[in-house]
């Protein structure tokens, strides 16, 4: 049996998706959709990035179709890590930092388009 290789999408993939990039959407099917899953920092951006409630119930549903990832005490102390570490010297948010613990913590890549908001992140694997 094939082991499945997991790749957690960042939040631009997902905005690029609604949009329908089809670079990304093209990406997406060789990764295979049974491949990706989601932080639910996402979901928190998604929502908050929502114009008003036809968009918010438009971006529920679209989200509802992908499996995310729980908040965990490792993922949590993995962020504090990366904040330390790394907000002085590269300005890492908190949401982005959420991401790459993430990431890190479960061993699995991370597919962004924001590849200076991460590159400098020694721990995490960045889908290209």
């Amino acid at each position: 049996m094939e082991e499945r290789k997991m790749i957690l999408l960042d939040t631009n993939i997902v905005i690029e998706l609604l949009k329908g990039n089809s670079k990304i959407l093209s990406e997406i099917e060789t990764i295979g959709a049974e491949n990706l899953i989601l932080s639910k920092v996402t979901t928190l951006e998604m929502y908050v990035g929502a114009l008003n409630k036809n968009e918010l119930k438009k971006i529920k549903k679209y989200l509802d179709k992908f499996p995310k990832f729980e908040f965990s005490d490792k993922i949590i102390d993995k962020t504090i890590q990366l904040i330390y570490q790394y907000y002085l010297s590269n300005s890492l948010f908190i949401n982005d930092a959420i991401i790459a613990a993430t990431c890190i913590e479960n061993n699995i890549p991370l597919y962004t388009l924001n590849l200076k908001d991460f590159k400098y992140i020694e721990e995490l694997r960045l889908y290209n």
